[in-house]
């Protein structure tokens, strides 16, 4: 699977939308709302098909695992939030930014996550185990965009 995410200003309650692509013909679509909460919408029946709750403020990024089965969400309470998607579960609670968390990466294999800040850091995240690997210090400015490249090998910024 392959998620493409779209992000826009708006005044309208949708910050972002992510759209997830599968195998079959149907796409479903991932909102995050400034009321910290998460849906999927199923373009095929235009219906909810599930929703997720646990940020205490607005959700500013979402991450799809390539395998489907992850969702991470970064909020403005600072903190990400893992969700097993196959049984709408909370696996983790991962903390150590700063500030709000804007961008989110999830790497090929599913394993790593990067999550950039405006506190000006990147955090390197096990998916497995939910532990902080490493923090990436030295930008002078938010960190609005992080990338891991499809290989796995490099990520933006390294």
């Amino acid at each position: 699977m392959r998620s493409k995410q779209i992000t826009w200003k708006s005044s309208a309650a949708i910050s972002t939308l992510t759209i997830l692509v599968g195998s079959s013909s149907c796409a479903n679509l991932f909102f995050h709302f400034r009321n910290a909460s998460v849906a999927t919408i199923s373009v095929a029946t235009i219906q909810p098909l599930r929703s997720v709750q646990g940020n205490l403020t607005w959700v500013y990024a979402l991450a799809i695992s390539p395998d489907g089965r992850l969702l991470a969400s970064g909020s403005y309470d600072k903190k990400i939030k893992i969700w097993d998607l196959p049984s709408n579960t909370l696996l983790y609670t991962l903390e150590g930014h700063g500030n709000a968390v804007v961008s989110l990466a999830i790497s090929p294999d599913s394993k790593l996550l990067a999550s950039g800040s405006w506190d000006n850091r990147i955090k390197l995240w096990n998916l497995e185990t939910g532990q902080l690997l490493r923090t990436l210090d030295g930008h002078t400015d938010d960190v609005e965009a992080v990338a891991i490249s499809p290989n796995g090998l490099y990520r933006y910024p390294r």
